[in-house]
């Protein structure tokens, strides 16, 4: 199974990017990396999300929510993904992923900090 893992901006048209790469936009940079190589299907698994802003510096202090699902099969995740635990240095931890069929997912993330909302989508393909 290959990943291919796009970040994208609800407001601005970016490149795919592949796993661990970093997407700059907005003064926030995010990166997103699955615990589990490759995400396995029907496992629940979790993910490190990454915030930096513009300079590179952690973004700590953020919230993030997240929702998704299978756009081509219009239907949501079978699990409530949550961030529970935020580790210093910009990085939170995503647990309760779990991809229970393989093709396009996408994760939706809405990052609130200071003052600011981002949302980001992000594509996995299994």
């Amino acid at each position: 199974m290959r990943l291919l893992l796009a970040l994208l901006l609800s407001v601005t048209s970016l490149p795919a990017l592949a796993q661990g790469q970093v997407l700059r936009s907005d003064g926030l940079q995010v990166e997103l990396r699955s615990q589990v190589q490759p995400p396995p299907l029907n496992q629940m698994h979790s993910w490190l999300i990454t915030l930096r802003n513009a300079d590179g510096a952690p973004l700590d202090g953020a919230h993030i929510r997240v929702e998704g699902g299978m756009p081509a099969h219009d239907h949501g995740l079978a699990t409530r993904p949550e961030v529970t635990a935020e580790q210093g240095e910009g990085r939170y931890l995503l647990e309760g992923v779990r991809f229970h069929m393989a093709g396009e997912w996408l994760l939706q993330l809405q990052i609130e900090h200071g003052g600011q909302v981002y949302h980001v989508d992000v594509a996995v393909q299994l």
